[in-house]
Parts: structure tokens; sequence; C-alpha cells
């Protein structure tokens, strides 16, 4: 039974090692969390400054100066009853006695904060409602006591935890006393920054109430948004410059030899990023570039595959499987990183990554050949019966190692002016942008969403493996779909691309903290449905450009591995802060990418082989037998027509 279907031994085994390589390099999409994270816990604090802050923190911003001289109105003391009664409470909302005082000793500035409040209610009741203000929904209890500066001008405030903080740096007078969780600590504040302080609330007299970071536990490494950029990068530019090497490689020694060594290549690098990382910044790069030779090779290992195992019939099964690396390697990386980062051991995520690949290119050595026809080397014939060969040659040239009968040249030339490649190009340009994203999508959870470890693991992981099971679903449903290949390459290709815009756009909307659940599901739909592209672009490469679509897929290869070095950048770019609103930005564009690039797609895309796969083969005439097995014929059943399984 497996002689009669070994070339889906040859799709698992060869599937399996290509997500492993992704799986190495995606390893720190979430290790870098871990990595980089310190242990920390939030406590109260109360500080009082007296009058001091309203005094010297500048609630305005700076105006340009004026060339008129206007005269200035006299500011008249507010009418206030004179007097003082403990625990007083006015009938007016916003007005106590510590407002009475502080508005008796400092009229002017009393009335200008006064005004910057109602200014910045009114304009973000305008913003969010679009309609005038309705005093009846203000919450004037948040100004009883002061402000509740988390609604407030976050210059503003930020202006005031600097003052803060500097006064507490320099020793200065004017800090009554500070409390945090009834132990005063004023000494240990010396070593914050604004971004470990939170304020709550102001009040009248200048007491200060909100929150502090304090650091149980420092983190094992510390980069900055450009250093983990270039950390992210590395391994694409790696991937880039490898590209070409490692398709000669697959041309000159076959994908038996290139891939395995290729392979043990990254498992050796992957082992090594802990022990780089420990050693610097410049060994952890070194290593993360050469990893890029992992993934450099999964595009052309797929070309020739589909090219050598899969019948004409199957190209879409093929694909879907083959091109479900994409999805596997996440789903591997993220569900092991989560458990370990768990765990506080981040660096057994690389070395468990490692050993695994080991494995895998272990068994793929063994069972794996590069053509149907070639023997084991431990037996005399091949595992492929002739029943097989038969379904896996027809309708299509026979490539089966023999160098001395396969005098076709890849048309260089002609593929370069192929509109329709060009199109297949720009749209795998557009599908790794949005898997790549999905693909950063743990940063996004663990940030912005705020979920613990394992279930950033999990959640992360779960896209990819619903997208998987759509493109196996996709691939074969399109090979047995009786409508014109045209047709249904354009179909499939829009219900992906259109599908995960529409989702991304749902979460530039809604995704918060506030919406966990919804978010979560929308990242999920927008992952799974990608997973249609199975049966669009890709299946386009192999069915327009057959025998040669190792040199196209080549191709796919550099625009993956270009979305993958420019992904990082704009995700570091726009959301340095992984604030929802930089999140949103990023699903915009993103969104706009992937309509655009299958506009494109669909107004030149096709389905049909081109001109130049047939333009190029040796003449039937050229090949009749004259000696039996000496003479056997490259082209096999060259006129019979496709037939959709």
């Amino acid at each position: 039974m497996v002689e009669s279907k070994y070339r889906y031994v040859i799709l698992a085994i060869t599937t399996a090692g290509l997500a492993m390589m992704l799986a190495n390099v995606l390893t720190l999409n979430f290790t870098i969390l871990c990595m980089t994270e310190e242990k920390y816990r939030w406590e109260n604090f109360t500080i009082h400054l007296n009058f001091d802050v309203f005094e010297k923190v500048d609630f305005d911003p700076p105006r340009p100066p004026s060339t008129e001289v206007t005269d200035m109105p006299t500011v008249r003391p507010p009418t206030i009853p004179d007097f003082e009664i403990p625990g007083f409470r006015s009938n007016v909302p916003g007005f106590n006695w510590q407002t009475f005082n502080f508005a008796r000793a400092n009229p002017e500035l009393f009335i200008r904060i006064m005004k910057k409040v109602i200014k910045e209610v009114s304009l973000r009741a305008a913003e969010r409602t679009g309609e005038a203000l309705d005093p009846r929904n203000i919450d004037f209890s948040k100004f009883r006591e002061g402000f509740n500066l988390t609604d407030y001008n976050p210059d503003v405030v930020v202006r005031i935890k600097e003052y803060i903080l500097d006064k507490l740096r320099t020793g200065q007078k004017g800090i009554q006393w500070i409390e945090t969780e009834g132990r005063n600590t004023t000494t240990d504040w010396r070593r914050l920054n604004v971004t470990d302080m939170e304020l709550t609330n102001i009040t009248w007299n200048g007491e200060v109430n909100g929150r502090i970071r304090v650091v149980d536990e420092y983190a094992d490494y510390y980069y900055t948004n450009a250093e983990q950029t270039a950390l992210f990068a590395s391994v694409a530019l790696g991937s880039l410059i490898f590209i070409l090497p490692v398709t000669r490689m697959i041309d000159r020694m076959g994908t038996h030899k290139a891939f395995t060594a290729v392979g043990i290549i990254s498992a050796i690098c992957t082992a090594l990023i802990p022990i780089a990382a420990s050693f610097g910044f410049w060994p952890f790069i070194i290593v993360r570039f050469i990893q890029g030779i992992g993934f450099a090779a999964c595009f052309p290992v797929i070309g020739a595959v589909t090219s050598n195992w899969a019948k004409v019939s199957e190209n879409g099964l093929f694909n879907g499987a083959l091109t479900g690396f994409l999805q596997l390697g996440p789903v591997i990386a993220f569900l092991a990183s989560g458990l370990f980062c768990h765990l506080d051991a981040w660096e057994m995520s690389y070395y468990v990554h490692s050993i695994l690949t080991l494995i895998i290119i272990g068994i793929f050595w063994f069972v794996f050949r590069d053509h149907p026809r070639e023997h084991s080397k431990v037996r005399e014939h091949s595992k492929v019966s002739v029943p097989e060969l038969t379904e896996i040659q027809l309708g299509k040239v026979v490539v089966d190692g023999r160098a001395k009968h396969n005098r076709n040249k890849v048309p260089y030339g002609q593929i370069y002016k192929n509109k329709v490649i060009w199109a297949i190009w720009i749209a795998a340009l557009g599908n790794m942008f949005g898997v790549f994203l999905i693909m950063f999508c743990p940063i996004f959870i663990r940030k912005v969403l705020q979920y613990p470890y394992l279930a950033v693991g999990s959640f992360a992981a779960l896209p990819f493996f619903f997208q998987f099971l759509v493109k196996l679903f996709s691939g074969q449903f399109s090979d047995k779909l009786a409508k014109p290949e045209n047709m249904k390459v354009k179909l499939f290709n829009s219900i992906a691309f259109f599908g995960m815009a529409l989702f991304f756009i749902l979460l530039a909307i809604l995704a918060s903290v506030e919406t966990q659940i919804m978010s979560i599901i929308f990242v999920i739909i927008a992952a799974t449905i990608l997973g249609f592209n199975a049966a669009g672009f890709y299946k386009a490469s192999t069915l327009v450009s057959r025998h040669y679509s190792h040199f196209v897929n080549a191709h796919l290869q550099f625009f993956a591995s270009l979305a993958l070095l420019l992904v990082p950048f704009i995700i570091y770019a726009i959301a340095p802060n992984n604030a929802a609103s930089e999140w949103s930005t990023i699903f915009y564009i993103f969104a706009g990418t992937l309509i655009i690039t299958n506009i494109i797609f669909i107004a030149l895309g096709s389905g049909e082989p081109a001109a130049f796969t047939t333009s190029n083969l040796i003449p039937e005439n050229d090949l009749v037998a004259n000696n039996g097995e000496q003479m056997k014929p490259i082209i096999k059943d060259a006129h019979v027509p496709h037939v959709n399984a």
C-alpha cells in the first residue's frame, strides 16, 4: 500500500522538515518576550507636594510671541466663603475645603486650571461622540478630590511625572513625605523612570496618588527597539543572501543532499543561540544571520518536490501541504516557546527545536529521493511502483536526473518578461506580509491584550493550525472543482486576501485589552481564511511555470525573505510602545497591502501554462528510441490534456 502511495511519504517528511526550518527562525519571535521582560509588581503610593505641583508645572502649551499689545484684564479672586469646616463637602461636584484653600491661595492659577480642565473635557467629549457636550454625561466625581490624570492631557501627565522624579533625584525641598504601601521608600525612587510611574489622582492641596513599578527580578537581556529589529532582520538578510547559493546547491547536488546539509546547519545555529546571546549582541546577530540558510531553502525545495513528485492533478494538494510549513512552523515554535517561557527556561526552547530538527532531517535523509525513478542506495529498485510512476509522469516533462537527456534550459528572459509570473510574485509579497504579521502576534497578544505566556503560546499557535487545515482542504477542493483553473486561482486568492484584510480592519477598530476574546477570535479568523491561498497564487505558480516551478518558487522565497526583513522594521517603527492605537495603524496598513496585491493578481494572474513551458521542449522526432533503455523519451504523454482529479 505504501509503495503505491510513496509520493505521500515524500510529501509528509518534506513538509515536516520545512516546518522545522521556519520554527527555528520563529523561536525568537516568542522568546524575545521572556528574554527581555522583568518580573515586577505595582505598589500604590501617596506623595504630598502641597501646592507646589500646581505652581511649577506648566499646564498650557507654549505660545508664540504676539506682536500685538493688549491690555490684560485683571483677574478677580473668586467669591468664596472665608471659612473652613473639616470634612466639609460642597453640593457642587469638584469642590471641597481643599479646593477653597487652593483657590484662595492661588486664584489666577485656580482659574487657569479649571479652564484647562473644562476645555479638555469638552474636547474629548466632542471627539468621542461627535456631538455637543452634554454635562449629564460627565462624571464630575472624578474631580471632587482632584483630577483623574488618566483622562487628562498626556503631555501634562508626563511633565508632572518628570517634575516629581526630578525633585526626588536632586533632593530638593518641597516633598513633605512619601508613603508606599505603608513604607517610606524615598531612596528607592532615584532609579525610577517616567514609564515606571502611573498617576491616578492629584488633589487640590498637592497630594499625588498613583503607583510605581517595583522590579523583583531583572530581565536576562536588555535590547533597544533598534537592536530587537536587527535581531529579527538578520535572519531575513541571511535568507536573502543564501537564496541563490541554496538554489544552485539544489540544482547541482539535488534536493536530497542539499536540504539535509541545510537542515543540519539550521539545527546547529538554533542550539547555539542561547550561548551566542550570552557572549553579546554581535555574536547573537551572526548566529541569526547563518540561521537564515534554513529559511532560504524552503521555497526552492517546494518547487523541486512538487515538480518531481506531484501528479499534474495534485498540484493543489502538494502546494497546500508543502506551503503549510508557514503554518506548522509557528505552531511548533509558539507552543514550545510558550511552555518554556512559562517555566522560566526559555533556553530549552532552542535546544528542543535543535534536537527535533536533527531527528526529522535524519528521517528525511533515509526516505527522500530526488526523483521517483531514483533507486535506493540499499535496494536495487525504486520504492515507487510502476503505476504510481506513470501517474506522476502523466502530462508533464519527466525529469529523472539523467543529465544527458535533460537538455532544456531555464528560459530566464521569457520568465522575467511574463506578466502572469509578476502577478504571482506580487501576490506572494502581499501574502507574506500578512503571514509574517500574524507571526509577530505573540507580541501583540502579550503587550496589547495582556495575556499570560501559556495563553499567548496557545493563542498564537491556533491561527496557524486552523490555517493549515484550510490550506489542505482548499488545495484538494480546488483540484476536484470542475471549473477552469484560471477562474479557480483568482477566486480562492480573493477569498484569502480580501478575507484577511477584512478581519485586519476589524482588529484595527476593536482590538484592546477590554475586547480580549473578540480580538483573539478576529486574529484566528484572519489567519485561517488566508489558508485559501493554497489554491490561489501558490497553485498558479506551479500551473503556470510547470517544470520551471523550482526557479519561479525561488523568487517566492525572495519575496518571503523580503517580507521577513521588512515586517519587524514596520512594527517597531509604528508601534515602539506596543500601544493598541499603534497596532491599529499596522493592521490598516497590512489590510491595504493585501487588497492592492490581490487586485493586481485578479487583473494579470492566470492558471494556465505559460508559453515558455512548451517553447523550449525537445522535439519528439529527436527522441526516437533506437536502442531501448538507452534512448528513453523525456516527454511522456506530452499531448495528453490536463485532467482534474
